[in-house]
């Protein structure tokens, strides 16, 4: 184990880790998904893509690449394959992570209700 590591614990308890979470000021914080931050993970919901794509085409653990400044890539990681590909804003925020940045008190409802999907206009399914 690195030295790094093996003061991990102790980092976390002189910084408080574990108490109450506080929210940030308004405007404290950058979104969720920092403008020139390359990647981020996410579960991704594309069934209802439609004609093209595949009917089943739900990725629990997708790597959303940016590729272009308004153009992102999904890639499957337990399937190892691209989920979709799509030119937007990356993924709609109904997820714990992006919900909860600023609000740390708010949680996601169970099931697959509401999953991110791609927040733009997707491109072709066929490769």
């Amino acid at each position: 184990m690195t030295r790094a590591l093996a003061l991990l614990p102790l980092a976390l308890l002189l910084s408080g880790y574990g108490e109450r979470a506080q929210a940030p000021a308004q405007g404290a914080w950058a979104d969720w998904v920092e403008p020139d931050f390359p990647f981020f993970s996410s579960v991704l919901d594309v069934r209802k893509a439609g004609p093209g794509w595949p009917a089943r085409n739900l990725t629990p653990r997708a790597l959303v690449l940016r590729v272009g400044p308004d153009h992102w890539a999904a890639f499957d990681l337990d399937l190892l394959r691209v989920a979709a590909i799509w030119q937007g804003n990356g993924v709609t925020p109904v997820a714990l992570a992006p919900g909860s940045y600023h609000r740390p008190d708010r949680k996601t409802p169970g099931g697959q209700t509401s999953l991110p999907e791609p927040a733009g206009v997707l491109r072709s399914g066929r490769w």
